[in-house]
């Protein structure tokens, strides 16, 4: 019996998915929207470097780089991301991948 092939869309990531759920959800209860996406990201990376400090305190540096690579996702461009990540698998011993993050965040404007 031969399978249908599913042809497969392409779809936000599961954290965009998220913050547009919020977006609206603020909208539809009437919280008059006032904060943006871009908010709404910033607030979120600045969590998330918070829970990587907090990692980095208690000498975690695994579930900080996770951290630091999940802001690189969210923000690409932002050279501070990958600096973290670079410090982060410095700590680790990881010096390839500590030089190839730390060369990204020396290439972004």
């Amino acid at each position: 019996m031969a399978q249908a092939k599913v042809k497969r869309g392409r779809f936000l990531p599961q954290q965009w998915v998220l913050v547009l759920i919020c977006v609206w959800c603020s909208q539809a209860c009437g919280q008059g929207g006032s904060e943006t996406l871009e908010s709404m990201v910033d607030a979120h990376m600045e969590a998330l470097d918070r829970k990587a400090a907090k990692w980095w305190q208690v000498d975690q540096i695994s579930e900080a780089v996770k951290l630091y690579e999940e802001m690189v996702a969210y923000r690409p461009q932002h050279a501070d991301s990958h600096f973290n990540v670079g410090i982060a698998r410095y700590a680790l011993g990881e010096h390839t991948l500590c030089m190839q993050s730390l060369d990204r965040a020396l290439r972004l404007p």
